[in-house]
């Protein structure tokens, strides 16, 4: 057997990448459900990033299965070459996709609520700079070995090869610094509002906690990749596991905040202006904010304070 066959690793990622699957495959139902009438652009990144996930569950399924049959970087057949190639080339692309089209929608509302386009600016060319750091990892490895009908896939993904290991240093590290980055700016812009309605205080608080949940946890997972990238000599290939399972810690923490704007009436957890409402027998009946704030019980000074909070909230 191959001494560097990170078996334990691939089998912990497959579980992971699967309970998050699936995860973020209830996420998106509930999302179907409760906000038919959401802009297209926000329905389609939800939607895309499920696409992306999905491709991503697929290539990585059967690579980790190619690996686990042969229990060896020797390649049985050419598909099984190809199918390693392109679990290789699906970690660090979709991974990068997935924080690109995440972080933008956070982007999207810090937008709203600053209003600053130097500030959007300089956040979207970090996004954007991660995705070309991720292009650049998925591109080393998958040129390396340009004869894809080669019967040995060795040291590309799993191996020690510096020059594949720096690409992957300046994908995590610009992906940490812009998680990081979005999540401090979010609810700075959120804390300095000046926020008169009880329901809007507690949306917003509610909103603070789930940025400094969600970003704390995509970075963390980016650093912890880092880490053990950085002592792959000691550690071998246990770093896989945090990057194969990166992407859905990306897709799920948007779907968290695109959900969040959902309420159950008769609920624990609800604005303290929103009256209990009775649900229909063995059916959820949602209520979004967007549907709170059409009537206006704010007067006109206090809602021209509070639009661009209410736009990040309820969209």
């Amino acid at each position: 057997m191959y001494p560097d066959i990170p078996l334990t690793s691939l089998l912990v990622a497959l579980v992971l990448n699967w309970y998050l699957y699936g995860v973020l495959t209830v996420q998106i139902y509930l999302y179907y459900l409760a906000f038919p009438d959401d802009r297209p652009w926000t329905k389609g990144a939800a939607y895309a990033s499920y696409f992306l996930e999905t491709i991503h569950t697929i290539f990585i399924t059967l690579g980790i299965h190619s690996i686990i049959k042969s229990r060896s970087l020797v390649c049985d057949s050419n598909l099984d070459c190809s199918s390693r190639l392109l679990m290789t080339a699906a970690v660090p692309l979709i991974g990068g996709l997935a924080a690109l089209i995440t972080n933008v929608t956070y982007i999207w509302r810090i937008h709203v609520i600053t209003q600053s386009r130097i500030l959007v600016s300089a956040l979207l060319v970090l996004t954007i700079s991660q995705l070309v750091s991720a292009v650049a990892f998925m591109a080393v490895p998958s040129m390396w070995k340009l004869n894809w009908s080669s019967c040995m896939v060795e040291n590309v993904f799993y191996g020690r090869n510096r020059h594949i290991i720096q690409k992957g240093f300046a994908w995590l590290i610009i992906s940490a610094i812009c998680d990081v980055a979005i999540a401090t700016t979010m609810v700075y812009s959120l804390l300095k509002e000046k926020i008169l309605s009880k329901e809007l205080k507690w949306r917003v608080s509610r909103i603070i906690r789930l940025v400094i949940e969600t970003g704390t946890t995509t970075a963390t997972v980016n650093i912890i990749t880092l880490i053990l990238l950085a002592t792959i000599k000691w550690t071998g290939a246990v770093y896989v596991t945090p990057m194969i399972v990166l992407s859905k810690v990306y897709g799920n923490a948007m779907m968290v905040l695109l959900n969040n704007r959902m309420s159950i009436p008769g609920s624990r957890s609800r604005p303290p202006t929103i009256g209990i409402m009775s649900t229909l027998p063995n059916s959820f009946l949602f209520q979004t904010v967007h549907q709170e704030h059409t009537s206006p019980r704010m007067d006109s000074g206090v809602f021209q304070v509070e639009v661009p909070v209410v736009g990040a909230v309820a969209e």
